[in-house]
């Protein structure tokens, strides 16, 4: 797609070229500075409407499917009252339309800002009224709504699909020093104190700048017109200060009575409603009361393997369902058709195949210690879903069990191996094995799979009357509390709590025999049967991943500046945090496991953790968080002395 991008050496321009660079090719219209930008790059002042003409009738603009328009003459504490701001931004709107005619562009999205409404007490949608006039930048936001007028008026009569987005105010790395979360940053490193005014009463509505960039993306992709609001958080002034105090040890934040103490809140509701929760229901419950608690933009594909940059790119989303509480991922064709690929070949298993080198012996006989509280004298019969190599079953063979049968779609035909008949293919209702288990079973499979009514047919249909289930999945909780980046991945659909599990049994005609947890998994054992007690009343919590995860990775970017950096733990998390921030490339890698010790990832060769490698090194963050005690253990047997955090 080509895209018209004006004021892209902003804030908010840079951020969103780096998202529309990946796929889309640019053609930058700024006023001189273009950051090495890549692209076709038109130097014009918009403001200019003889310059622009002439440019249209030389032909230096060419044709485009979108233009996106954030150039807009921004105020300022000298020249908020002054009204040349209004003057160049409504001739901006003027010279930006003749632009989409000249161009045949097809869509328009106008950056607006909420600085149209007036900033006092009260929740804003976009029906709201526009009054700016009770705001310190009154000219400015009278100026950006002015623009979205004129853009109306001079397109009215063309086929021209034209969006407004009213963004909050935006925080995130490269800030102006003169913003507020810069100012107040600034102070807490200068004086280890945060000045708060107005009580710390003020309520800020705000939106990282990654955050809009992506959204901003859902408005290229899709067909949406109108006014919306676009926004994130809605959080008290105070409440901000400690967030940012957190980032630092024993900050006074001081709280004074003088200054603005208005509740304006932002309604983003539509926005939600119409472009981030459209066409998308829980794929347990099918309700389509959800909220996202995820949205990053493209991100590579985490396969465990050598090579696996070069995987195709797909977006972060996580949803939690309001209803029941899930938290799921939405299968797209594009991605279902990518993960189809991956399942079906030898890079199927995203951490190290159990019994496979040291780590996957540790790993393997970690699930065994669960797996083996079953009862086996009453088991004669076991099959395993997505068994990925026969670890398990040679196990239950071991322990006496002999009819053993394995399912898996990395297997590309049946065959027998050591008296285990092993299958290839995706479960569903549709496979009929014309027989049934007195044992079903599953390792690290569920969370996989978007269509679980499915499996549990398939389920329900091969396992005997009082049969049992047994199976784990990562346990969520935990990582969806503190804003863990190692949550996503996008071979995950499902991200389980222990409430939703027992709902999800009992659903299916299953009793829960027994619930085992460790800090990273759920092992579940239930029985099949005809009238299942359900007893599971709880309330469904309110995730704010996203927030969470975003204050993390902002202080992992702080806490790396300047300083050689050891990141132990070469897996998803680490590749969610390479694709979601920038790190200096001077990083090094280590990891435990032997399959991955002297292979390259990320461009690093991975190291064994050794007293050589330390000297070289402040930082160690650990990533793999259900071990991290171990490994924080192993770093100081061998004598660092360095900053270690868990991520």
């Amino acid at each position: 797609m080509r895209i018209i991008l004006t004021g892209s050496n902003g804030f908010l321009g840079s951020s969103l070229f780096k998202l529309l660079d990946r796929d889309h090719e640019i053609i930058h219209i700024n006023r001189a500075n273009f950051k090495n930008f890549r692209g076709i790059c038109i130097d014009l002042d918009l403001a200019n409407e003889q310059l622009v003409d002439q440019a249209i009738s030389l032909g230096v603009i060419p044709n485009a499917d979108v233009l996106i328009n954030l150039a807009s003459r921004t105020a300022n504490s000298i020249n908020q009252n002054d009204l040349s701001v209004l003057f160049d931004n409504v001739t901006i709107a003027k010279t930006v339309s003749r632009i989409v005619l000249h161009s045949k562009v097809e869509k328009l999205i106008n950056i607006s800002s909420m600085s149209v409404y007036p900033n006092v007490d009260g929740e804003y949608t976009e029906e709201s009224m526009i009054d700016p006039s009770k705001n310190s930048d009154c000219i400015y936001g009278l100026s950006k709504f002015s623009m979205e007028v004129l853009f109306d008026f001079f397109l009215k009569n063309e086929n021209i699909m034209i969006s407004h987005l009213r963004v909050a105010m935006l925080d995130g790395e490269g800030l102006r020093s003169d913003r507020l979360m810069a100012v107040l940053e600034r102070e807490m490193y200068e004086t280890k104190s945060i000045k708060i005014f107005g009580n710390g009463e003020r309520v800020i509505n705000f939106i990282s700048v990654k955050r809009a960039s992506e959204i901003i993306m859902l408005f290229v992709l899709g067909n949406y017109k109108g006014v919306f609001n676009i926004g994130d958080e809605c959080m008290s002034l105070e409440s901000i200060a400690k967030r940012i105090a957190s980032l630092k040890k024993e900050v006074n934040i001081i709280k004074l009575n003088n200054g603005n103490k208005s509740k304006f809140k932002l309604n983003f509701e539509k926005l939600k409603v119409e472009v981030m929760n459209k066409n998308i229901n829980c794929n347990l419950c099918r309700s389509y009361d959800v909220k996202e608690i995820l949205a990053k933009g493209l991100t590579t594909i985490w396969t465990n393997s050598t090579g696996f940059e070069n995987s195709k790119k797909h977006n972060c989303l996580l949803y939690q369902c309001l209803s029941c509480g899930h938290v799921f991922q939405p299968l797209t064709a594009e991605l279902e058709h990518s993960l189809s690929i991956i399942y079906s070949s030898d890079q199927h298993s995203l951490s190290t195949l159990p019994g496979v080198g040291n780590w996957g012996l540790v790993m393997g006989n970690w699930n065994i210690d669960f797996l083996d509280k079953l009862d086996y004298s009453s088991i004669s019969s076991a099959c395993e879903i997505g068994c990925g190599n026969d670890f398990y079953l040679q196990h239950l063979k071991d322990k006496g069990i002999a009819d053993l049968f394995g399912i898996d779609p990395s297997f590309k035909e049946d065959f027998v191996s050591n008296g285990i008949y092993l299958k290839g293919g995706f479960v569903n209702s549709e496979m009929k094995l014309n027989k049934v288990f007195d044992l079903i079973y599953s390792m690290n499979v569920f969370e996989h799979i978007e269509n679980l009514d499915e499996v549990f047919v398939f389920i329900n249909n091969h396992l005997c009357d009082n049969g049992k289930l047994f199976f784990c999945v990562p346990n969520c909780y935990t990582q969806l509390s503190i804003g863990d980046p190692a949550l996503f991945i996008h071979e995950h659909i499902n991200y389980f709590t222990e409430n939703v599990l027992i709902n999800l049994l009992n659903r299916n005609n299953f009793d829960i025999v027994r619930v085992d947890s460790t800090s990273d998994t759920y092992y579940i054992t239930a029985q099949k049967t005809l009238n299942p007690i359900n007893n599971n009343k709880y309330t469904v919590p309110d995730f704010v991943y996203n927030q969470k995860l975003e204050f993390k990775l902002r202080t992992i970017v702080s806490n790396c500046e300047g300083k050689r950096i050891l990141f132990h733990g070469v897996c998803n998390s680490l590749n969610n945090i390479l694709n979601w921030i920038h790190i200096e490339n001077n990083f090094l890698l280590a990891d435990n496991d032997e399959t991955k010790q002297g292979k390259i990832f990320f461009g690093k060769v991975v190291n064994e953790p050794n007293e050589a490698l330390l000297n070289e090194i402040d930082v160690v963050y650990i990533l793999p968080l259900a071990y991290s005690d171990k490994i924080i253990e192993q770093y100081v047997n061998l004598g660092f002395i360095g900053e270690l955090n868990v991520v």
